[in-house]
């Protein structure tokens, strides 16, 4: 019989039997034999206690096998399959009668009282699970019900490892009509103007009439009716695999710079949906073309007309028009901003724009106006960290002094983010500010809270603590608030005064608000309002029309700073400078040579930016505030140009000679950077990794080696990967990436031969549907294999199961039992010692 100690470190407590002498020696009064007799007894006490305490255990021979089902539940297996599964199952359990079986569902996850993720098949981890669920003592099957097809992982090496028998049964996928568009081969490039063939590869696994369309750029371009070939059969007239339907599209290369294809199959019957549409991209060697973001679309037609001369083709758009993807922004070689507010910008939109530029290398211009920079309100987002210069304006310029007094809605509708952008926004406020203005913070909720007095704006810190103070909570009476701001502002000596009103819903109470405003403007007192969500944005626009200032409406609570930033600029009348200038050349670089600055004519008027440390001027105006700043963001360049490009301010350089060539140079240094001369870039998806190969050859057709380079991935969630290349033959480079998640990857690769750019190129990859989905045969291969390599049975019959002759162990804890026994020779060892017996 065999055992075992559970807790085996408790075995050094066997030390304490060297104390036992003393017990021997307290026992002088008794016979030899009595002593002798209750030493035996403690120290048998003392042996129970601490074999109960280290664990002992006895393996008592056991060849009771206890089966795990694992039954794939992945969106491969149809219906038809589970209820296949669930009959065979029946008959399992009816045959194992007493014995144990326990049924578990996986999929990517595996969970035995919960649903699995259908998306991946994981059947390693399945087996890993099943082994785990079988309890000491029994020995362990596994029975395995799939379709073989796994999506991730490696189960032949899992199962060696576990040496646990594995059973498997085929369940054949997709019974039930599908159709799937597996493949959509586009070239990765194509020169302007030249035609190129797009290739759609159509699966299905039942002979069918269908129709293929074709989109470019969300445009239909073309349609094809076909007839679906399913299988293809060997000489005896067996299927041996799913036939691949090849439809071709002939397109033409256009002067865009990047074209997206989207492909989608239909047919009267089909299962699954999701398979049956697939996105490509193709890169165009033409004209670079940019982006220009621009409200009034005429004021930049000299410019658009300049630099399509130039050979730059500029896309004009409202600030509606801008990209909401990242593969919209890729197909540009450069964004330009000009008069666009950041309140026409989603938090999204944004962050895309940095990713454009940091991670992808694409280029960023803003240029100046009234909505632009601070005015734009621009102070403290993504955007102002990707330029050169900061939005906030020169606190050292003379400018008249500010008073602004910020009425906040405390309500408990202000609950959450609202409130906590609003602190956000009362803090930015107080930071673009100068010692010599000043601010008053009011809440309202039902009352009225003075929460910062009317004072310098100097103290910083303190005003700030004040406003963190501030807590949602009661009703909403707005009028108050307005009679509160008139005393505040009053008490200051400031030359510009102002109040912003922000507010979440509609006054509780009624009041002459006409009378309350007109009593602030005789004063000289400007009102500004902003409306979240539901607010009665009717009475919010009516004060902000008496009051001579602007009303917002903010349906995202995290556009609040950047209103606040906006009006606080403003209202300070010091971030736009209309006195004629002419550039001043600070710091040479490739964007000017050629240029005849000395016979430049005026700018009429700029917006007051300051430069960031590591930024660099090249044009600056006769007060020395930037004009033309370059700054490296990571991978791209961005340029602030704090004058326009309209008749507004460059109206007398819109006839400039040198206006068209210097704006050219300009875009072309911030624009992406592409070299692809020599080089070819294949990527391949291959289950659920995406295989890239990069070969490199010089002007003479050589291979060349050594060269160092490096991928930029942007996954679909805007997480960012570094993956290295690493040589794979002669002049070829290659590199491994995991495509796990669904949607559009960003790829930019850069390789460098020493100091020479020999590639710079950004790729897309889309992964429109699981993998799970892909029209493939049961893998019976793989399902023998299994069976095979771990001495188990492919397609069993129940009776071939749990007949298992191995014989494993059993554990039995006896630890109670020698408690039971310690504590009946506690009694006899006490007898031993207070009578005398022998």
């Amino acid at each position: 019989m065999q055992f075992e100690f559970s807790r085996p470190y408790c075995l050094l407590l066997l030390l304490l039997i060297s104390l036992l002498w003393r017990y021997w020696r307290c026992l002088v009064r008794f016979s030899f034999l009595q002593r002798a007799a209750a030493l035996v007894v403690r120290f048998s006490i003392l042996i129970l206690l601490v074999f109960s305490a280290a664990g002992f255990t006895f393996l008592l021979p056991s060849n009771e096998a206890m089966l795990v089902v694992l039954v794939d539940n992945s969106l491969s297996i149809d219906d038809d399959a589970r209820n296949f599964a669930d009959n065979y199952i029946k008959h399992i359990e009816a045959f194992a009668r007493n014995r144990p079986v326990v049924v578990v569902p996986f999929a990517g996850k595996t969970n035995a009282d919960a649903d699995t993720t259908r998306e991946t098949t994981d059947i390693a981890t399945a087996l890993v699970t099943a082994a785990a669920l079988v309890p000491a003592g029994y020995v362990p099957e596994i029975l395995l019900l799939s379709d073989g097809n796994e999506t991730v992982g490696d189960s032949l090496t899992t199962a060696l490892q576990l040496n646990i028998p594995v059973h498997t049964f085929p369940l054949y996928s997709h019974s039930k009509p599908e159709i799937e568009l597996y493949k959509l081969n586009v070239p990765p490039n194509a020169r302007a103007s030249e035609p190129f063939n797009v290739d759609v590869v159509v699966r299905s696994n039942h002979d069918c009439e269908a129709v293929v369309s074709l989109f470019r750029d969300d445009y239909k371009v073309g349609e094809q009716t076909i007839n679906i070939r399913s299988h293809i059969n060997n000489d005896k007239g067996e299927y041996t695999a799913y036939y691949d339907n090849v439809l071709t599209f002939q397109q033409t290369a256009g002067d865009e710079r990047q074209i997206t294809l989207f492909a989608a199959v239909s047919t009267a019957n089909d299962t699954f949906t999701e398979n049956n549409t697939a996105t490509s991209v193709v890169s165009i060697d033409g004209k670079p073309r940019v982006l220009l973001l621009e409200g009034e679309q005429r004021s930049v037609r000299e410019f658009t007309a300049a630099m399509k001369e130039q050979g730059i083709n500029v896309d004009v758009r409202p600030a509606e028009g801008c990209p909401k993807t990242l593969d919209e922004f890729d197909k540009y070689d450069a964004i330009m901003f000009s008069d666009v507010p950041a309140s026409s910008l989603s938090y999204s939109q944004m962050d895309l724009l940095r990713h454009y530029v940091r991670d992808l290398g694409g280029g960023f211009v803003m240029l100046g106006g009234e909505q632009s920079f601070g005015l734009g309100g621009y102070y403290k987002t993504l955007v102002e960290e990707a330029l050169p210069v900061r939005c906030d304006f020169n606190k050292q310029r003379e400018k008249p002094s500010l008073a602004i007094c910020l009425l906040i809605d405390r309500s408990g509708s202000m609950g959450g983010e609202k409130i906590a952008m609003s602190k956000e926004a009362a803090k930015a406020t107080v930071e673009l500010l100068t010692p010599r203005d000043f601010i008053s913070v009011v809440t309202f909720d039902h009352q009225c809270t003075v929460v910062v007095p009317i004072q310098s704006a100097s103290s910083t810190s303190v005003i700030n603590s004040s406003i963190a103070t501030i807590e949602a909570a009661g009703g909403t009476n707005i009028y108050p608030s307005l009679e509160i701001a008139y005393e505040q502002l009053t008490k200051s000596s400031a030359k510009i005064k102002h109040v912003i009103l922000l507010t979440d819903g509609y006054s509780e109470q009624t009041g002459d608000y006409a009378a309350a405003v007109r009593k602030l403007t005789s004063a000289q007192i400007t009102v500004s309002t902003v409306g979240i969500g539901s607010a009665d944005n009717k009475l919010l626009e009516q004060i902000a029309s008496l009051g001579h200032g602007k009303h917002y409406v903010v349906e995202n609570p995290q556009t609040i700073p950047q209103i606040f930033a906006k009006e606080t600029i403003e209202a300070n009348k010091s971030a736009i400078d209309e006195t004629p200038f002419v550039p001043i050349l600070v710091t040479p670089n490739e964007t000017v040579t050629g240029v005849d600055l000395s016979n430049a004519p005026p700018l009429l008027g700029f917006v007051s930016t300051r430069p960031k440390e590591t930024s660099q001027t090249v044009l600056a105006t006769e007060t020395g505030e930037p004009l033309l700043t370059f700054w490296r963001y990571d991978l791209g360049v961005t340029a602030a140009f704090s004058s326009d490009v309209k008749s507004r301010w460059a109206a007398e350089w819109l006839t400039w000679n040198d206006f068209a060539k210097l704006w050219s140079q300009v875009l072309r240094y911030t624009m992406k950077k592409i070299q692809t001369r020599g080089t070819n870039v294949e990527l391949t998806q291959n289950d659920g990794r995406l295989q890239v190969t990069i070969d490199i050859v010089d002007d003479t057709e050589n291979f060349i080696n050594n060269a160092t380079g490096s991928i930029t991935v942007i996954r679909p969630n805007l997480t960012q990967e570094q993956v290295e290349l690493k040589a794979a033959a002669p002049g070829r480079y290659a590199a491994d990436i995991t495509t796990s998640e669904l949607g559009s990857y960003n790829i930019r690769f850069e390789v460098k031969g020493g100091d020479k750019l020999l590639l710079s190129q950004n790729r897309s990859v889309t992964i429109g549907h699981p993998k799970e989905l892909n029209l493939t045969p049961t893998n019976e291969a793989l399902l023998k294999n299994l069976s095979e390599s771990t001495k188990a049975v492919y397609k069993p019959n129940p009776n071939q199961l749990l007949t298992q002759t191995k014989t494993t162990h059993h554990p039995r804890p006896v630890w109670k039992y020698l408690l039971t026994i310690a504590a009946i020779m506690l009694v006899i060892d006490v007898l031993l010692g207070r009578i005398k017996i022998l």
